[in-house]
């Protein structure tokens, strides 16, 4: 059992986690991403913060939808959804990760403020410390530097399943996918996703 200490620019969260071999960031990190795999219907190369402790501290996925092309009524139902999907994988996952507290000190002069930031640091000041990280393997645009989505349809011309790896920003065109079988879609998502992270040159 452990307090993890999630850091990003000018936001700090406390989460413990009830899992005793989750007791270190990359275990974290782990967890974390076998959690969002399930919770998301669309694979989405984004953050912690956006993609998955919108789910731990009550927020709104409204990023995450955007990023993962849902629109519309479904992207109501997935907002709506998405909590729970989160609760339901970690559930799966034989484990809780409990939101102990989070603040915000953008260069804050608040003094109430300042003093329960630093009663969070006190009481768990042997937290672990997490960074924070990507929850997948998609590399952003090398366009626009956007989060890019794998993203599957069945195509009604050609038959079978297009799998591709696209761009989340809507004005970007990046895209890099193929025609597969429905029983290809494993693969094809594997190959997608290698070439779109491969770079020219390293």
């Amino acid at each position: 059992m452990a307090v993890f200490k999630y850091v990003e620019e000018g936001f700090v969260c406390y989460l413990f986690c009830d899992r005793p071999e989750v007791n270190s960031p990359e275990a974290f990190r782990g967890l974390c991403r076998e959690v969002f795999a399930k919770a998301c219907p669309v694979t989405v190369g984004t953050t912690f913060g956006v993609g998955l402790l919108t789910a731990l501290t009550d927020d709104p996925a409204e990023n995450l939808a955007r990023f993962a092309g849902i629109d519309g009524g479904d992207r109501e139902d997935f907002l709506g959804e998405y909590p729970e999907r989160v609760r339901e994988a970690l559930r799966q996952a034989g484990v809780s990760l409990e939101n102990l507290g989070y603040y915000y000190h953008p260069d804050e002069v608040d003094e109430a403020a300042a003093a329960e930031r630093d009663r969070f640091s006190e009481v768990h000041r042997d937290a672990v410390v997490v960074e924070d990280f990507d929850l997948t393997d998609l590399r952003r645009c090398p366009f626009c530097g956007a989060p890019a989505r794998v993203y599957r349809d069945r195509d009604s011309v050609l038959g079978g399943i297009t799998v591709a790896v696209e761009c989340s920003y809507d004005m970007c065109a990046a895209r890099i996918g193929l025609l597969t079988t429905e029983a290809g879609v494993d693969v094809a998502v594997t190959d997608v996703v290698s070439a779109w992270n491969r770079r020219a040159g390293e």
